[in-house]
């Protein structure tokens, strides 16, 4: 799930199911798309860029709040997709594969770092700082959306799970998790 800055557009994703936004704060509610293994979307800050990954198939973008989308990038094991406050710059991970980053809201995308069992991703309203966590639960930060580095770690097991959201200064806040999680 992604809201807009001020609450009043929302992207809720159901795996195995279809995608739904609202205009209202969530009083109600419109189905999107098809029926897919939908595994994370994100939000611009006034909620009219959206971005949604397929697990298993393929990125999709939406410049209207939704209303209509345009399939994006490859079919990848998708995990999770973050972005920038304008929605013009954007960051996907894949698990055993890359980080894949778009500077023009999705149309094009470059492969970053080397291949890993990625996890989720999160970025700052600029993306200038972007994280992603990755299978052994190590955290690799970048400063410039480009160059990756250690940053951290976060221990647990394999079946637990975090979500990160970059709230500025070098400091994450922690949206949700699932497990039992212990940082370094």
């Amino acid at each position: 799930m992604a809201s807009s800055a001020n609450g009043s557009k929302l992207i809720a994703a159901v795996q195995y199911g279809r995608i739904y936004t609202s205009i209202d704060s969530g009083f109600s509610w419109t189905a999107r798309q098809s029926d897919q293994l939908w595994i994370s979307v994100s939000s611009s800050v006034d909620g009219s860029k959206l971005v949604a990954a397929v697990n298993g198939g393929q990125i999709y973008t939406s410049t209207d709040s939704g209303v209509s989308w345009a399939v994006r990038e490859s079919d990848r094991n998708w995990m999770s997709v973050a972005s920038s406050g304008d929605g013009s710059k954007l960051a996907a991970v894949a698990y055993g594969d890359q980080i894949y980053t778009s500077i023009d809201s999705g149309v094009t995308w470059t492969a970053r770092d080397a291949a890993r069992n990625w996890y989720g991703v999160a970025a700052s309203a600029d993306a200038s700082r972007m994280v992603a966590i990755a299978d052994g639960l190590q955290i690799y930060m970048s400063e410039a959306s480009t160059t990756l580095g250690t940053g951290g770690s976060i221990s647990g097991t394999s079946s637990d799970s975090i979500d990160l959201r970059y709230a500025g200064d070098g400091v994450f806040a922690v949206l949700s998790h699932q497990g039992s999680l212990t940082t370094q």
